[in-house]
């Protein structure tokens, strides 16, 4: 008596693959013969239409539910057609077979055979990278053809973009339906709705309060239609930022962000009103507070001179702070204890109440004698040079260090080789050497930030050059008396960004 054996049949086409007019069925109807032939009872078919070969078995639709299914012992087997429709990544393929073979509903092939020898694990492996090299193939050929697309000066894109209409290239090998083989023209109706969007972001609207006034309009809103239709329904903020950062509505944009690579279709916009836009918005951005109940000065100014971060606003026990925001959100990176080695000894906290005195006293200083200013700067540039030289010498001497401490790990993993001395002595050694590293690199990394010092002051002394021009420099006082007035919170905001782009404070906390 034969025994009953119940399978299950996967099979995958790529979105490529269907371009090139392969369809999934073949496959099934191909693992469909096979197990006739076997004897095999299919219980269930697991097809991923439209599905990349290099993601992992488990996050794919239908992958998923397989490896459920089998969790509860459904089937005795699963049947693909070939190794490639397992996955197009050697690594991510080996993991599923493995995974199903521990499940106890082990692969068969139709088109190849592998047993679970050395020889037929290896012959697996080599297929699997065969169908990786396969892909890289693909998508070096794709890449070449839409690079020379571009060039040949069509527009390459998945779907008709809000503004525009596709034009049909004269093609005879094919029947182009997307944009990816034509040319694009302007859509007068949307195009006129892409120009009052970016009038009412360079006047100072967000993104939700323009998705409410088209709501309000009644405008369509762009769908997800590859022909060039829209559906209807309401505008999404997500939507009018989508629209609003794309650089293709001034007329160029460039492809796979390369400079040389320029797409050109026709432009809805000017240029300046583009940019006045992504102003506004950069402003916005850093204007808007997670809480608007407290005003921070220099929101959005303030980084970290240590890493580069910048400075979160908070408010703890009725006082504001500003805090970095790497060392306060230390324990999110992948590594906790390095972030806080480097900021160790440093101000990465500090209150508002501490600082913003401060930068107002320094405008006021510029504004009432800019000359001195300058001059300060200037001084202070010498005498970071002088410091950033010290610091050089130092960087190098720390390398050097570097060095040997790769050399003493290397020398004690060849000495326990030949035998001299034991693996308990060259562990101990190597983590002696390591942990001496740790030191030496956070030491390095203080002294490079030391000697980059200078082209910091360099800057400061170019942000005082421009303050001297008279058209920069005001004071605050009263236009019919004449009496000095104290500006209000908004109008030191902007006083403070006519000085400086961002504030660094000082590692010692002076």
């Amino acid at each position: 008596m034969t025994e009953h054996i119940t399978v299950a049949i996967y099979a995958r086409v790529s979105t490529d693959e269907q371009r090139e007019g392969k369809t999934i069925e073949p496959q099934l109807e191909n693992c469909r013969d096979y197990c006739n032939r076997q004897g095999y009872e299919v219980v269930a078919e697991f097809p991923d239409d439209g599905v990349s070969g290099a993601k992992p078995f488990d996050e794919r639709p239908e992958g998923y539910r397989l490896l459920e299914l089998a969790r509860d012992g459904l089937f005795d087997k699963v049947v693909i057609y070939c190794v490639d429709r397992l996955g197009r990544n050697a690594v991510k393929a080996g993991i599923a077979r493995g995974e199903l073979q521990r499940l106890k509903t082990p692969i068969e092939f139709v088109s190849q055979t592998f047993d679970d020898s050395p020889g037929g694990r290896l012959q697996f492996t080599m297929f699997a990278g065969f169908a990786e090299y396969e892909r890289e193939i693909i998508l070096e050929r794709t890449r070449r053809g839409r690079i020379a697309r571009v060039k040949s000066g069509k527009y390459q894109l998945g779907t008709v973009p809000y503004g525009y209409r596709y034009q049909k290239c004269d093609c005879p090998e094919r029947k182009c339906l997307v944009a990816v083989h034509g040319t694009l023209t302007c859509h007068e109706e949307q195009a006129s709705v892409v120009r009052q969007m970016f009038e009412w972001a360079a006047s100072g609207q967000g993104d939700i309060a323009i998705a409410t006034r088209l709501n309000k309009q009644a405008v369509p809103p762009p769908g997800k239609d590859r022909k060039g239709t829209w559906e209807r329904g309401k505008w999404q903020p997500q939507t009018v930022l989508g629209i609003l950062t794309a650089q293709r509505y001034t007329g160029e944009t460039p492809y796979a962000e390369s400079p040389d690579l320029i797409m050109r279709c026709p432009p809805l916009v000017e240029r300046n009103v583009w940019l006045a836009a992504q102003r506004e918005r950069q402003r916005r951005r850093a204007d808007n507070a997670r809480n608007s109940v407290h005003f921070f000065l220099l929101r959005g100014l303030v980084r970290c001179r240590v890493c580069g971060s910048g400075y979160m606003t908070r408010t703890s026990r009725g006082h504001k702070f500003y805090r970095c925001l790497a060392r306060a959100t230390q324990h999110y990176a992948p590594n906790p204890e390095a972030v806080r080695r480097v900021h160790e000894g440093t101000v990465w906290s500090i209150r508002a109440e501490a600082l913003e005195p401060l930068v107002k006293e320094a405008v006021r200083a510029l504004h009432r004698d800019p000359e001195r200013w300058l001059r300060n700067a200037q001084l202070s540039v010498q005498a970071v040079a002088e410091q950033a030289s010290e610091a050089g010498q130092r960087v190098a001497a720390l390398e050097r260090r570097l060095e040997e401490l790769a050399r003493e790990e290397l020398w004690a993993a060849e000495q326990a080789q030949k035998g001299n001395i034991s693996e308990a002595v060259m562990v101990q050694l190597i983590d002696q050497a390591r942990a001496e590293r740790a030191d030496v690199e956070h030491g390095l990394k203080l002294a490079q930030q030391a000697a980059d010092g200078v082209d910091w002051a360099r800057e400061l002394a170019g942000w005082m050059n421009q303050m001297m021009a008279p058209k920069r420099v005001s004071v605050w006082t009263d236009e019919q008396t004449g009496e000095p007035v104290e500006p209000t919170d908004a109008e030191w905001r902007e006083k403070v960004r006519e000085v400086v782009e961002r504030w660094s404070l000082r590692r010692t906390g002076q």
